[in-house]
């Protein structure tokens, strides 16, 4: 699939990062696929004040990194693996946070290629 000259690298989808990809030029990112994994702190209040442990809308918080990617990313390929959120909660109590990913990004017409491990529980398995 890619030769020695593709490059995957990890993204945790911080600021930072989405503007580097977002600057790519186009004679690159033909030879990059960037691996998204969101973490924990994207689901974390915004103010670090907040001591309930409270957490953000986790639909709210997936179809703003829909956007981002978007945004930054437009429809090129790019991995996603949830594995750093696995107690984010399913979203409307039913659906798992990787297949609500999948279905805002089909909206968006997005290329987004979930990725699994061997050592992961097996509902995230299904939602791959």
């Amino acid at each position: 699939m890619f030769g020695p000259q593709h490059y995957v690298p990890i993204l945790r989808w911080k600021r930072a990062e989405r503007f580097a990809v977002e600057k790519l030029p186009d004679c690159y990112r033909a030879r990059v696929t960037p691996l998204l994994e969101p973490t924990p702190w994207l689901f974390e209040p915004p103010s670090r004040a907040n001591k309930s442990g409270q957490r953000r809308n986790a639909e709210e918080v997936i179809v703003q990194i829909s956007r981002d990617i978007l945004k930054h990313w437009g429809n090129n390929p790019l991995f996603c693996d949830f594995w750093h959120v696995s107690k984010v909660p399913d979203i409307h109590g039913r659906i798992h946070p990787l297949v609500f990913l999948a279905e805002q990004s089909h909206n968006l017409r997005l290329n987004i290629i979930p990725v699994t491990g061997i050592v992961r529980p097996e509902r995230y398995q299904e939602a791959v």
